[in-house]
């Protein structure tokens, strides 16, 4: 059962992810066929992908936090095992800036605020000819300058990063 919790878990985030995504996908063909969008469009967008990924931060973050155990148990409380595994999450977490970026913004998303503060839709022309495509896109920004007014968001982990956050 342990094991099947572990899954569990980590097709809760999985699938969170999915959703986003599919979200992103939307959003994109939703523009392509619909063109031009009212500002109505935009504030609904960006509340859904917000709440996405409140969903997606916090799935991820109970994986981080339940895993452990569910391994422990498996194993019959090896705490060697779990050690190495605790270790392991940490050290990923020194070593890679897009984790330190994403808890943080857990963070802020729980203590503070939103993670999704403006959306960008791009169009153009990919080719010539015959083979000329219209390419349709859309970027979802975290903004530096509202995550600089979080009291409780390390300003300097901010320091390096753009003023508009993918």
């Amino acid at each position: 059962m342990e094991a099947f919790y572990f899954e569990e878990k980590y097709d809760i985030f999985l699938s969170n992810y999915l959703v986003i995504e599919k979200e992103v996908l939307i959003n994109t063909i939703d523009r392509y066929f619909l063109g031009s969008k009212p500002y109505k469009f935009f504030h609904e967008s960006r509340l859904i992908l917000n709440r996405l990924f409140i969903n997606f931060l916090s799935g991820v973050r109970m994986y981080q936090d339940q895993v452990p155990s569910h391994v422990e148990n498996c194993l019959d409380n090896d705490r060697h095992v779990i050690k190495n595994l605790k270790n392991l999450f940490s050290k990923e977490f020194d070593l890679s800036i897009e984790y330190q970026s994403m808890e943080f913004l857990r963070n802020h998303t729980q203590h503070g605020g939103q993670a999704v503060h403006s959306i960008t839709f791009q169009n153009k022309n990919v080719g010539n000819g015959d083979s000329a495509k219209n390419q349709f896109s859309i970027s979802i920004w975290a903004l530096k300058s509202v995550l600089m007014e979080n009291p409780k968001f390390p300003k300097n982990r901010l320091s390096s990063v753009d003023e508009k956050v993918d």
